[in-house]
């Protein structure tokens, strides 16, 4: 029943926001490749876990394995930038 009231101006920012991040992944589209839009896109994952848990505190701390799936994506994500940078 609570899903169908007016929505608060946090859900409006939310939705805004999630919008914007959408259109931008289609503009990023046009300046680089599939493969790197995707990796970096899914890094948001894990910056939301970890704003949850830490600045937020409305999630736990993640545990091992969310820890180490989080320092491979970085690291995926590093490796994907530099090898962009060329000599």
């Amino acid at each position: 029943r609570s899903l169908f009231h007016k929505p608060g101006r946090w859900h409006v920012l939310a939705a805004a926001a999630i919008s914007l991040g959408q259109i931008l992944q289609f503009v990023a589209l046009t300046f680089t490749s599939v493969t790197a839009v995707a990796i970096i896109g899914s890094i948001e994952m894990f910056f939301a876990a970890w704003l949850a848990a830490f600045v937020f505190k409305t999630e736990p701390r993640p545990g091992a394995a969310f820890i180490l799936a989080s320092l491979l994506a970085f690291a995926g994500v590093a490796l994907l930038a530099l090898s962009r940078m060329g000599p």
